[in-house]
Formats: C-alpha cells, sequence, structure tokens
C-alpha cells in the first residue's frame, strides 16, 4: 500500500495503467474481519485490480459480504478511473484520502492505525469541502449537509465514504517556504550529496536508523500548531512477508528540543521521483 501511495501522487495510476497491489488477502488467514475490511476498501479506493485469491467456496458471511459491497466495487470501477490519494498522515494514527469520482462526488477514505477501538473523525475542511452528503459505504448510512463526520471503528478499522452535494470552501492558497535539506548541518554519519536532477542539485542522504542526523535552524512557523510537508527520496522496496518490511521508513523530528516524534514515510519504490507526506508537528 505505501508503495501505491507514491504511485497515486505522481499521477501514474488512470485508465489503461492500473495500480497493482497484488491479489487480494479478503478471506485468506492472518487478519481480521476488520483488517480485511479496510484491506478492501484500500484496494478498491487505490482502484487496483480486485483479484480473489480465496477460496470461493469456502468463504464464509464475513467474506462475502466483503466482496460484494457494491458502493465500493463501484468506486473502484468509476469510469474517471481517478485513485485516492494521500491527503495527510498522522504516523500511528490514521492517513486521510481523497479522490474525484467522475460525476463530481469524492471518494474519502479513514484508515486506523491504532490496536484499539475508537472514534474516526473527519472534518471536511481538511479536503477543501465547507459541506457534503456523506454516505458510509460500511454501512449505508446517509448524512446529508454536514461539515463533518465522525464512527466508531475497531482496531485497524476504516471509513470509506462517499461525497456528494458538495460545497467547496473557500480557502487562500497556503504559502509554502521550502527549506533546502542540504543547507542543514549533518552528524552522526549523515552525509549532502550532490543530485542533479534534485531542487537546488543537492541532497542528505545516510539519514539511516539509529544514526545520522540533520538539524535545521532559524525556521520560524506562523502558529503554534504547524503542517509541515516533507519532500523525500529513498529509490527503496520493502516487503513484510519477506521479513524486509514495513514498506516504510522511520524518522525520528524534533522541534525546538522537544519530544522526538516519529514519521513514516512510504518507500518510493524503484523511482527516484519526490514524494511529499504532509504531517503536523507542535
Amino acid at each position: 500500500m505505501n508503495q501505491g501511495i507514491h504511485v497515486n501522487s505522481k499521477n501514474l495510476s488512470g485508465l489503461g495503467h492500473w495500480s497493482d497491489l497484488d491479489m487480494m488477502e479478503v478471506g485468506n488467514p492472518g487478519m481480521t474481519v476488520t483488517e480485511q475490511a479496510s484491506h478492501f476498501a484500500i484496494w478498491a479506493m487505490f482502484k487496483s485490480t480486485l483479484m480473489i485469491s480465496t477460496s470461493i467456496p469456502d468463504a464464509n458471511s464475513d467474506t462475502v459480504t466483503i466482496l460484494q459491497n457494491r458502493d465500493l466495487i463501484a468506486i473502484n470501477q468509476d469510469e474517471a478511473g481517478l485513485p485516492v490519494t494521500l491527503v495527510q498522515r498522522f504516523t500511528n494514527d490514521r492517513d486521510v484520502y481523497a479522490g474525484d469520482l467522475a460525476n463530481g462526488d469524492k471518494a474519502v477514505l479513514l484508515l486506523d492505525h491504532s490496536n484499539t477501538t475508537r472514534t474516526l473523525s473527519l472534518d471536511l475542511a481538511e479536503i477543501g469541502i465547507s459541506s457534503a452528503t456523506v454516505k458510509n459505504l460500511w454501512t449505508g448510512d446517509i448524512n446529508a449537509n454536514v461539515t463533518s463526520y465522525s464512527k466508531q471503528v475497531d482496531a485497524h478499522g476504516s471509513l470509506p465514504l462517499r461525497l456528494s452535494n458538495i460545497q467547496l470552501k473557500h480557502t487562500t492558497k497556503a504559502n509554502i517556504t521550502w527549506i533546502e535539506a542540504e543547507s542543514g548541518s549533518v552528524t552522526n554519519g549523515a552525509a549532502t550529496q550532490n543530485c542533479s536532477s534534485c531542487s537546488n542539485t543537492g541532497k542528505v542522504g545516510f539519514l539511516e536508523e539509529g544514526k545520522g542526523s540533520l538539524t535545521l535552524s532559524g525556521i520560524h512557523a506562523s502558529k503554534e500548531t504547524q503542517d509541515v510537508l516533507f519532500d523525500y527520496i529513498n529509490c527503496e522496496i520493502g516487503y513484510a512477508f519477506a521479513g524486509i518490511g514495513p514498506n516504510a521508513r522511520l524518522a525520528g523530528i524534533s522541534v525546538n528540543g522537544g519530544a522526538m516524534q516519529n514519521v513514516s514515510f512510504p518507500l518510493t519504490g524503484k523511482s527516484r521521483q519526490y514524494v511529499v507526506v504532509r504531517y503536523v508537528l507542535c
């Protein structure tokens, strides 16, 4: 899935060239029913081919219910062919994805990273919408003309939503200041390197787990809680089942000497193109 984030963000998936997340594991051992449902929602909204890998004659009612979700299949088969893209990752908490549908509706997916039953919430303003009609694609419940949506999910659960009657939120475009990594100071084995395809023709490498650090100074935020965008590249692949995963890199980020916060960076795969992850630092 993490490598699919990269594919979707670069518009590499679409009509005639679909993202391939491999065969679905819905109905196979190793996941709870809730995790299998989340698995199906990801495949459907990432517009991956829905290849069933479990035994159909032996499928139980939970498996059949998940695989026959017509609303998610409709999003997977939507004529626009546009996958959802990552809006924001709250590391070790949740992901928020959104994408456009052919008739003007929007597909939204919230994924829970926790190990407990809890409530997932979406403020529609987070995806540039002031109000909409929200349909929960697991329950079929419809809430008209709302500005936010919340629902309890089990551990590793999901909220696949379809938004219609959308009223866009009119906001001033954010003024983003990009800070080059190579302008900072590196220690503990990290190094500044030449990179002809990078902005400013430079990058910082060898930022590895347990060693390698980068310090950026003289940065001022306009408010106490600030969104930070990380533009990064790693050209790696990792598979959990092969003992190489998870297919994400973790970095520890500290602001003004405060507590370290982990940030999960999805692997970029075999491409050296950039991926941007949005994260909140306080």
